[in-house]
């Protein structure tokens, strides 16, 4: 509670830092102007440099703030479709299973829109941005969904649950020792979530870096028996060899 009330008294008191910076350096510009047109040539440019260095820090700082903004809205962009991408492995219990996820996460998204606590806001974000990933990837690859049972029916289903009683408990403003504890023991728990479903994502990935690695193996046997990969390492060996003995003017060297 402590926590979210000195940060919000910080974002408050650079506020109002950075606006007054802003009227200090519109001021400034402007006697820098004045200045100009008087042919006042020193006090002109102290003054101008003066402005346009603050100018210059309140737009970083607006930037920033906008930036910031920008970022945790893309995140939290809702999926609208809810259609697989047309497979033979399509069927009704992969379609329900993906409207589920897809459900659940936008769901977190309207808890995470809801929140105060901006460490919970942080983490859910992070998940979601995975989650995000991972939706996208079954949507185009159907067949994948049945590897992702732990994540849609256990992992975020619980993220789900988990959020929604943080935020009731926000939204009773109930302060005990037992209601911080919990809200506690629940930012820990989901801490380690982001893990969990990359770990998700993994498993679905796992036929894909399999069949990719067997590629680069027979690649490399093939270029091995060309012999390409030896001529390559010879070369490097001759060449490193040669700076070795000689120094690096060697090849210079009659």
């Amino acid at each position: 509670m402590l926590t979210a009330i000195s940060n919000i008294i910080k974002k408050i008191l650079s506020f109002i830092m950075h606006s007054a910076m802003g009227a200090v350096s519109f001021f400034l510009l402007i006697i820098a102007l004045v200045c100009l047109v008087r042919q006042i040539y020193i006090p002109a440019a102290i003054t101008g440099l003066l402005g346009t260095i603050l100018a210059w820090k309140v737009y970083r700082y607006g930037k920033n703030l906008f930036t910031h903004q920008d970022k945790n809205t893309a995140a939290l962009q809702d999926i609208s479709s809810t259609s697989l991408a047309s497979s033979s492995d399509s069927n009704d219990f992969l379609q329900e299973s993906y409207q589920k996820a897809v459900k659940d996460y936008n769901s977190i998204n309207h808890v995470i829109r809801q929140l105060k606590d901006e460490d919970m806001r942080q983490q859910l974000t992070l998940m979601q941005g995975i989650a995000h990933n991972m939706l996208q990837y079954m949507q185009s690859h159907p067949g994948k969904i049945s590897l992702a049972d732990q994540f849609i029916n256990y992992y975020q289903d619980r993220a789900l649950s988990l959020s929604q009683e943080f935020l009731e408990f926000e939204t009773m403003n109930v302060n005990s020792v037992d209601v911080q504890k919990i809200k506690a023991k629940t930012k820990l728990t989901l801490s380690s979530f982001d893990e969990a479903y990359e770990a998700q994502f993994s498993r679905m990935l796992n036929d894909k870096i399999l069949e990719l690695d067997s590629e680069l193996t027979v690649a490399n046997q093939v270029m091995t028996e060309n012999g390409i990969k030896d001529n390559a390492t010879n070369s490097k060996t001759t060449a490193n060899h040669t700076q070795t003995t000689n120094g690096p003017w060697g090849r210079f060297q009659k």
